[in-house]
């Protein structure tokens, strides 16, 4: 099939499907896609124990608040000013109960709602906004 050209039907795919570059997976609002069963990210999980500000060149990850700290840096070569980075608090600590995640060339801070009261986890997901 031309490069240029959409494939206009249903595609099923049993077992594993590997994609290692772009796929362009609809063209509107209305199209839908589905994923039934698990969907797996490149990531990278910090170790409990290790906190502090990371670099992870992954769309996702987690990295540890130390007790008393309110903000925390990730470098990360695939974030950009525009991209959105959806994060929360993944350990019930008494106090940081939410973070908001700022965006800039290359790395992204953490901002907690308050200082931890202990070790916290935060995930993150760094999405690209689509051209156009």
């Amino acid at each position: 099939m031309p490069q240029d050209q959409y494939l206009r039907q249903n595609v099923v795919a049993q077992g594993n499907l590997n994609v290692d570059d772009n796929v362009d997976l609809g063209n509107s609002t209305a199209d839908v896609v589905t994923i039934n069963g698990e969907l797996q990210i490149d990531s990278t999980v910090t170790a409990g124990g290790t906190t502090g500000a990371q670099t992870i060149n992954k769309v996702a990850g987690s990295v540890n608040f130390a007790a008393a700290a309110t903000s925390l840096v990730v470098t990360n070569s695939l974030v950009t000013a525009d991209s959105l980075v959806l994060a929360t608090v993944a350990t019930n600590d008494t106090t940081m109960t939410s973070v908001q995640a700022v965006a800039a060339a290359g790395s992204f801070t953490l901002h907690a709602n308050a200082a931890a009261t202990a070790e916290t986890r935060v995930v993150f997901l760094v999405v690209q906004p689509a051209a156009g």
